[in-house]
Order: C-alpha cells, then sequence, then structure tokens
C-alpha cells in the first residue's frame, strides 16, 4: 500500500514501484506454492489428522486452524496479484509517455 501510494505521490517516474518486481512475483508464487502445499497435505494426511489431532470447539479459531494458513496464502497470492497489476500500469504510462523534448518540432 505504501508503494502505491509513493508512486501516486510522486508520479510514475520517480516511484518505487517498477523496483520490487521479481520480489512481487515471488511473493505471489509462495501464495500459490503455499495453497497448493496445504491441500497436498490435507489430501494425503487429511485422515491421519482427523484421527490423531483433537477437534477443538466448533465455531472458533481452534477448530480448524488450517483455515489461517489458507488465508495468508490467500492474503499473498491477491496482494501480489494487485500489486503486479498497479506496476503493469505504472509500466504501461511509462511506455506511452511522449519524450519531453525534440519530437516533431516545427
Amino acid at each position: 500500500c505504501g508503494f502505491v501510494l509513493a508512486t501516486l505521490a510522486f508520479g510514475g517516474r520517480a516511484g518505487p514501484a517498477a523496483a520490487f518486481h521479481r520480489w512481487v512475483a515471488s511473493l505471489d508464487a509462495v501464495g500459490a506454492l503455499i495453497y497448493l502445499g496445504m491441500a497436498a497435505l490435507g489430501w494425503t494426511a487429511g485422515h491421519f489428522m482427523q484421527a490423531w489431532t483433537p477437534r477443538g470447539a466448533d465455531f472458533t479459531l481452534a477448530s480448524a486452524p488450517f483455515l489461517v494458513v489458507l488465508n495468508l496464502a490467500i492474503l499473498l497470492k491477491v496482494g501480489a496479484g494487485l500489486f503486479a497489476g498497479f506496476m503493469a500500469l505504472v509500466a504501461f504510462d511509462r511506455a506511452t509517455d511522449s519524450p519531453a523534448s525534440g519530437a516533431g518540432g516545427a
């Protein structure tokens, strides 16, 4: 959020958004891998976890603690995707911006 605000405040050329492309791409991938890893863990070890771990009280966080991990993975994936979209808009603005001097003068 701070990078978006800094880019909006200082403009596309001076904003820090373009410097974090690899970082955002890796966060996007990490979020997807965490989500897929939790799905694979539930698929392979679901019966074991159901038999050996206590269930907890209904409608509390202790009844399904893996949901916290899934929500954090979704947060990483969606947040990185939104920021990547913002970076694409900044890059598009930089690419379509006309040169400052020497173009077609009379």
